[in-house]
């Protein structure tokens, strides 16, 4: 099981902002970390977040 930092998912996402992620797991469905410290995300989980959102949109 490969775990990401929060830190290396907000360098993986290019977001600058910790809200920006909390605003994902609020509004789009971003994954929820699975340890909180340190905080630490699935890798599987926030790569298929990324696929879910560039596929294909409902017109």
């Amino acid at each position: 099981m490969k775990t990401m930092t929060k830190e290396e998912v907000m360098q993986f996402l290019q977001v600058k902002s910790r809200d920006t992620l909390y605003r994902y797991e609020r509004d789009s469905g971003f994954p929820h970390p699975i340890k909180t410290h340190p905080t630490l995300y699935l890798t599987s989980a926030v790569e298929e977040w990324v696929i879910r959102r560039s596929g294909p949109k409902a017109a």
